[in-house]
């Protein structure tokens, strides 16, 4: 049995990666960041075919070879870009239904767990990381960017789980709600879904994810102008920009440890205009999950 996170990214990939699957005792995870020089080659070629590959040009015969290879060694995959890698910024619908495809055509008996985050949270959280890599929008800005390129349709959650329920069969679909991660009850989900069972003394249900304060945003907003009018190029990993952002949030993470940041939410206006886009699919994606509501 070959179990596949297809993530939402920001939305607790991290979480599940680091606390949950590690401890699951029947399966074998893959994360490919801690594997040798040429296991660690294998695996992420196939895993980007799958995520950036055109699929007519995927060489499938080839790709199912390299795929038996890994789940005869593992048969817990996860990557938070399998729905749609954001940061390419282009269709996200359409990248979710060609993965989703592609996925099913490489592991068509796979089980699939998938975290559906709250619209609000997930857009802000978006927003904010933009922040961090040098994006000079106001809110209003990126949102209106969103809108105009058809970019928010990938959170009307229906559609994805559909397009997963239809492919893979809707009772080897595991729809998690981001909010109850953090919760011990998410174990017994687990068990009951994968029959499985956990070294439970090395779960650790800390929130990994760490959401910067706008005092520190306010400042990533300023450096990231005056690298831009400076002429200065930010968009290097090894660059100022990026090393003076990583002080940053060390300082948050190791003061946020202390006292709790102030975090300043949106405007009501926003929030209502959010709601009001996906209010709709919210019921839909509800009565797919058979819950009266799900936030």
């Amino acid at each position: 049995m070959t179990i596949i996170h297809v993530g939402y990214p920001r939305a607790g990939s991290k979480f599940l990666q680091r606390n949950i699957f590690p401890h699951i005792k029947e399966l074998s995870y893959l994360n490919y960041q801690f594997l040798e020089n040429e296991d660690k080659q294998i695996v992420k070629e196939v895993l980007q075919e799958v995520v950036y590959r055109n699929k007519i040009m995927m060489d499938y015969s080839k790709m199912r070879k390299e795929i038996n290879w890994i789940t005869n060694k593992y048969n817990l995959i996860s990557n938070e870009n399998f729905i749609c890698d954001i940061k390419l910024k282009d269709n996200w619908v359409n990248q979710a239904t060609l993965n989703c495809e592609k996925l099913k055509e490489l592991f068509p008996k796979a089980k699939i767990i998938l975290v559906i985050r709250n619209q609000i949270d997930m857009i802000e959280s978006f927003y904010r990381e933009e922040l961090t890599i040098g994006t000079q929008f106001t809110f209003k800005e990126y949102f209106e960017y969103l809108q105009k390129n058809f970019l928010l349709d990938i959170f009307k959650y229906s559609k994805v789980l559909q397009m997963y329920f239809d492919s893979f069969g809707k009772k080897n679909v595991k729809v998690i709600l981001f909010d109850n991660l953090v919760k011990k009850s998410i174990l017994k989900e687990f068990q009951d879904f994968l029959k499985c069972s956990f070294d439970q003394s090395n779960i650790n249900f800390i929130k990994t994810n760490y959401s910067m304060s706008d005092s520190a945003l306010r400042l990533i907003k300023f450096i990231s102008k005056f690298m831009s009018k400076t002429g200065i190029l930010h968009k290097d990993k090894n660059s100022m920009f990026y090393s003076t952002i990583k002080k940053i949030r060390n300082y948050e993470y190791s003061l946020g440890k202390l006292i709790k940041l102030r975090r300043k939410n949106f405007s009501n206006t926003f929030i209502n205009q959010i709601e009001r886009f996906y209010e709709k699919d919210n019921r839909v994606t509800a009565k797919m999950l058979n819950k009266n509501k799900i936030w």
